[in-house]
């Protein structure tokens, strides 16, 4: 079963004045605006579900939050609700004034409390948990079909309207056929009716999901200012393990780092990347140990700042007790941390990727560059192209070089006993007669019968005669 709670936000022109000061300056009395973001990440230590709310007709504006995955944990609804309001009471969302929220088995229908019966206080908190546990949803149903027509997110026109008919409560809009119901008032009304009653949503658009977003960010000064590689590092590594720290608190790994060295005149910044996500302390200390040793420093390095914003969910892994699974999975790991290495060590372009190309010419059908900062994962990289009549080697030559020895043939021709075989094609390429590599080929697979050596070879139909090249090389 579901349980959302609505928190109203404070209007957009509402500033708070600073707590403590009774005694303020012209300039102090303008107050400290508060902002939404604020009361966001205090509701996230609470669900990991935030939504936004706010009518189309009405300037009141809300949070909804889903925590029926997170009542254990805080060992029960009411216990929820007693550390959100303690918590939303140090934020000063108003002065003067407490925090307003409601719970609910529907969104909408704790967004209809919170408009009509906000809880405020905790006497107000503890009746409603009675009421809920003696009735349980169907008194929160009958409560919501109890409600004046004004929670309604409808225009002034339609609200007069039903008071004139006699309709002045969502019991009695229930009561009337549905039909009639969409032909007068519309279905974004009837939609917000049936999220509201845990009725089959079919004409509500959905909540609009606030995503937070995570930077962690750590600021220290060394002991003592210094050049020394080493002294640099070991204050370093006390840095990163407090983004372990972090990361292991959210679940979540980098992909990259940002270090910002400070000397007396100057900033250096330092980028690591990882070309998989990685969380470990020891891993990134190891990528700037290597880093380091190619940047000189001109001058004593006084502090340093740590930043970290590129990070995603960590992936839960399956472990298998049979032997030789922990290494398999392994090995793309060790594969990434050795490129990771060379990459810091050499430079990101001493390490290329290559990256297909538009073009089935094969000298330009590959590209080779540095991996990019959001470099996929192998396991979603997209699926080959099938595969086409004629093998492909992997390994090219440089340049096509010409054949030598009589022309290749098939098994029962007479040239093919003493040269070269064709196994399989023709496979034709007719590319690039508008640019200035124009290539009309026909490659096959084939072999020498003297030295046993498969080979990627065509005919080049342009050129006067026809000759032969040697392109690849199978393995």
């Amino acid at each position: 079963m579901m349980r959302w709670i609505a928190v109203k936000l404070p209007s957009p022109t509402h500033t708070t004045t600073a707590p403590g000061n009774t005694h303020c300056s012209d300039r102090s009395k303008e107050g400290v605006r508060t902002t939404p973001e604020a009361l966001f990440q205090t509701l996230g230590l609470f669900s990991p579900d935030v939504f936004f709310r706010q009518d189309q007709f009405s300037p009141m504006r809300a949070a909804l939050i889903e925590v029926s995955t997170c009542l254990r944990l805080f060992g029960g609804l009411a216990n929820l609700l007693m550390h959100l309001l303690e918590r939303l009471e140090t934020l000063h969302i108003a002065p003067m004034s407490t925090p307003a929220l409601a719970t609910c088995c529907t969104g909408t229908g704790a967004w209809w409390l919170l408009k009509t019966r906000p809880i405020q206080t905790v006497d107000h908190l503890q009746q409603h948990l009675d009421e809920l546990n003696h009735g349980g949803q169907h008194l929160e149903l009958s409560v919501l079909a109890d409600l004046p027509v004004q929670v309604l997110d409808c225009k002034p026109q339609a609200l007069r309207l039903m008071e004139q008919c006699g309709l002045l409560r969502i019991r009695d809009l229930q009561q009337l056929p549905r039909d009639n119901l969409l032909q007068r008032f519309g279905a974004a009304l009837v939609g917000e009716m049936d999220a509201a009653l845990g009725a089959p949503v079919l004409l509500h658009p959905p909540e609009v999901q606030v995503r937070q977003t995570l930077e962690f960010k750590y600021a220290s000064e060394l002991p003592f200012h210094t050049q020394q590689q080493e002294a640099i590092e070991r204050h370093a590594l006390r840095a990163l393990e407090k983004l372990q720290q972090w990361l292991d608190q959210h679940q979540r790994s980098a992909r990259s780092v940002q270090w910002l060295f400070r000397t007396r005149h100057d900033t250096l910044p330092l980028i690591l990347r990882s070309a998989q996500p990685r969380h470990e302390a020891k891993v990134w200390a190891s990528l700037l140990h290597h880093r380091l040793s190619r940047v000189p420093f001109c001058d004593e390095v006084r502090s340093t700042v740590l930043e970290c914003a590129d990070t995603e969910p960590r992936p839960m892994l399956n472990h298998s007790l049979l032997h030789g699974s922990a290494e398999a999975h392994a090995e793309p790991t060790r594969w990434a941390s050795t490129c990771d290495l060379l990459k810091a060590r050499l430079g990101d372009e001493a390490v290329l990727y290559p990256q297909r190309a538009p073009d089935p010419r094969p000298e330009q059908s590959t590209l080779w560059g540095p991996a990019p900062a959001n470099k996929r994962q192998p396991d979603d990289l997209p699926a080959p192209h099938p595969a086409t009549s004629t093998p492909r080697p992997l390994w090219l030559l440089p340049a096509p070089k010409p054949l030598e020895g009589p022309s290749p043939g098939w098994s029962h021709e007479p040239q093919a006993r003493q040269g070269w075989q064709l196994l399989s094609g023709p496979e034709r390429i007719d590319f690039g007669w508008w640019d200035q590599a124009p290539c009309r080929r026909d490659y096959y697979w084939a072999v020498h019968r003297q030295r046993a050596q498969q080979v990627w070879i065509f005919q080049d139909l342009q050129e006067p005669g026809q000759p032969w090249f040697l392109h690849g090389v199978f393995a």
